[in-house]
């Protein structure tokens, strides 16, 4: 590393060109730290709305999937309305309504108070998860943007309740609560919630009062899942879910794939054989369908089917479909390694602005701190005072530049890791794909081994 050695001539002062040239420097460096600074500001508020809002619907869920506190909720007079045919086991056929949202504690009973009805119309919160009353649907509000209303209606399962036994009860007295807790975004500048996307914060559960196998009650209400990831049902849209009517009479229907919102495809074909395997026996797998609508079998069992939905019309065999399957993950290796090469060349450059970040800091530090040991040996000069401020400014500036780096390198640093762990997964996925394609090849001989 250069040393460079500056030799400062002694002077009387600043010369007035001298310092109009300074001033103007130092304005134009506190433009661009204050935009800097801004940018920054406004992307730590975002994640901190987004950090807020999570902890609020976290809590939300287990006030809800907590028995005592959804009975409590189920039982209150404010929800008189709301659960009246629960609470006067009446028939719940029908029933939909918004309602609020108690936790139970000993000592009674605390409303979550982020869960509020439409009727309410000014309560909400803000972005730090505070309660408000500014809240405003029509004209919006920045201070008091948010709100969570939650709506509950009554599923209630024909001839089977939800532990899968038949039911001769006629009256839904124990319905499936199918529960919405959506959240209501309206700033007043739209600008302030910019990319933000409230639906990512909604809440769907389906619960009941006597069972509580999640994924079966989803399943019951919306033909969907529970997802342990977001804590609520996923629901497929509206769809087929049946072929049996779909082609006319004297034609075979089968299941040829699914949409993509989970409805199934169906096709008509003479189907001359429905299964690969007679009565009693097992070891043959499908491998396609001709154009007469034969069933062409092979032996061997198969890991995994990957399909579009369409008719096979040229079956493959299976070290064929292995082999696919190598040059797929091969593909995808690839394809990880070049992204793992964009992430170290981030990271690098992330580095580089991040060491000079660091020694500008320094460099600051050391000019504040001559400053001021000239300025403490001549107090009543002004021009070393004037230093003094001119050298602060410029430690705001170089603490700024650093945090921004910092905060850069961190996210380089997280990216790159993410890469190179995709990069060992997808090998790993080469690696078992091309063991199998040659162990397929040891056992039958009618491929050549990679």
């Amino acid at each position: 590393m250069r040393k460079y050695i500056i030799h400062v001539k002694e002077s009387s002062g600043m010369t007035l060109v001298e310092l109009l040239v300074s001033l103007v420097l130092f304005g134009g460096l506190l433009v661009g730290g204050k935009h800097l600074l801004e940018n920054y500001q406004q992307g730590n508020k975002k994640y901190q709305i987004g950090t807020d809002l999570s902890g609020i619907r976290t809590q939300i869920i287990s006030v809800l999937q907590n028995t005592n506190s959804f009975n409590k909720t189920l039982e209150h007079y404010a929800n008189k309305t709301a659960f009246s045919c629960i609470q006067e086991a009446k028939n719940c056929k029908g029933t939909k309504s918004e309602f609020k949202i108690f936790r139970a504690k000993q000592t009674g009973e605390s409303e979550i108070e982020h869960v509020s009805l439409s009727s309410e119309s000014n309560k909400g919160f803000k972005k730090d998860g505070s309660i408000c009353y500014l809240f405003n649907a029509i004209n919006g509000s920045d201070e008091c943007p948010f709100k969570y209303v939650a709506t509950w209606e009554a599923v209630c399962p024909p001839a089977v309740n939800t532990n899968g036994q038949t039911s001769v009860e006629t009256k839904c007295r124990n319905p499936i609560f199918n529960i919405l807790v959506k959240l209501h975004a309206h700033p007043k500048n739209p600008k302030t919630l910019a990319n933000f996307v409230p639906q990512k914060f909604d809440i769907r559960l389906a619960l009941s009062q006597s069972a509580s196998d999640q994924n079966k009650l989803c399943n019951i209400v919306g033909n969907g899942y529970y997802d342990e990831a977001t804590s609520s049902c996923i629901f497929f849209k509206s769809g087929k879910t049946t072929c049996e009517t779909h082609c006319p009479a004297g034609s075979n229907v089968y299941v040829s794939g699914f949409y993509s919102d989970g409805s199934l495809k169906c096709e008509c074909t003479p189907v001359a054989a429905l299964n690969c395997n007679t009565p009693g026996s097992a070891g043959k797998v499908l491998l396609g369908v001709n154009d007469s609508g034969v069933l062409t079998c092979g032996e061997g069992l198969i890991a995994g089917l990957n399909t579009s939905g369409a008719i096979n019309h040229s079956p493959q065999s299976y070290a064929t479909y292995l082999n696919n399957e190598y040059n797929t993950a091969l593909a995808d290796l690839n394809v990880k390694k070049n992204n793992a090469a964009v992430a170290l060349n981030s990271f690098n450059t992330a580095k580089l602005t991040y060491d000079s970040a660091v020694i500008n800091l320094n460099t600051a530090t050391n000019a504040l701190k001559v400053a001021k040991q000239a300025s403490n040996a001549n107090p009543t000069d002004p021009v070393l005072a004037q230093n003094v401020s001119n050298a602060e400014a410029a430690m705001v500036q170089a603490q700024t530049t650093y945090e921004t780096a910092d905060l850069n390198l961190k996210k380089a640093t997280s990216e790159l890791a993410a890469a190179n762990d995709a990069v060992v997964t997808t090998q790993t996925k080469v690696n078992n794909a091309l063991k199998a394609y040659n162990d397929q090849c040891k056992s039958c001989a009618c491929c050549t081994p990679i």
